[in-house]
């Protein structure tokens, strides 16, 4: 039996833990990022969006 296979997260537990995250917080795009995180960690997928190069103000480099 493999040792690579990762153990995926019930959707009880994944749940649980974004209702936490979320609860009497001030929610962010890093709260975005952790409930994406949770959410891949039950086997599903979130693609990622292309990059927002468009956002950026003409000239500024990050």
């Amino acid at each position: 039996m493999s040792t690579d296979v990762k153990r995926q997260r019930s959707d009880e537990s994944a749940m649980d833990e974004i209702t936490k995250l979320m609860s009497g917080t001030d929610w962010s795009p890093d709260t975005l990022d952790e409930i994406a995180g949770i959410v891949r960690e039950t086997g599903r997928e979130i693609t990622d969006t292309p990059s927002h190069d468009y956002l950026e103000e003409p000239g500024v480099q990050s």
